[in-house]
């Protein structure tokens, strides 16, 4: 399963600076989205900076077996670090085309889907999946744990306090 991710590419009048926007997504309606990424200038007293967009870059991820423990059923999956890159485009001609922006609910993968992605890839044993579904229920149960934990958490700390202050005084009357 490959994503794609466009990265637009702009310059700053004032500065000739370069500057990058990207945004990922992919193929398939009900796949995640990464977040916007951009880096803003700062701008001079005196001085009106405009920034002008000028292409889109559109790369391709691969899909593969993830470590995110947020994954409740079924394998978690991620981004490869490899691309490829497949074609720049002028900034009009990708706004004219792209597909309109997908709800939170069409970017969520159910565990079916994610496992169905990962056995068509063909890298992935059932094995692997298992056990990386497994690592992530013992990370979910660690964090619930923590947050069960948490009202105790103050408690603790004086104990821990008293107990060093105590050995403390010990150490001093001997």
């Amino acid at each position: 399963m490959k994503f794609y991710c466009s990265a637009t590419s702009a310059v700053n009048d004032a500065s000739n600076d370069s500057v990058e926007k990207s945004h990922c997504s992919s193929n398939h309606p009900s796949m995640a989205t990464l977040t916007d990424m951009s880096t803003s200038s700062s701008s001079s007293d005196d001085e009106t900076q405009h920034v002008h967009f000028q292409s889109v870059e559109i790369r391709e991820y691969d899909m593969i077996l993830g470590d995110h423990p947020s994954s409740h059923n079924g394998p978690p999956v991620t981004l490869d670090w490899e691309y490829d890159e497949t074609i720049l485009l002028p900034l009009d001609q990708y706004e004219f085309h792209h597909a309109p922006r997908r709800t939170k609910q069409q970017m969520l993968l159910d565990g079916s889907y994610r496992a169905h992605i990962l056995i068509n890839c063909d890298d992935y044993t059932d094995d692997e999946m298992i056990k990386a579904e497994n690592d992530c229920k013992k990370i979910q149960k660690q964090r619930d744990s923590t947050i069960r934990m948490l009202p105790f958490s103050k408690m603790e700390e004086v104990t821990q306090s008293a107990g060093r202050k105590l050995k403390r005084l010990q150490s001093k009357h001997k």
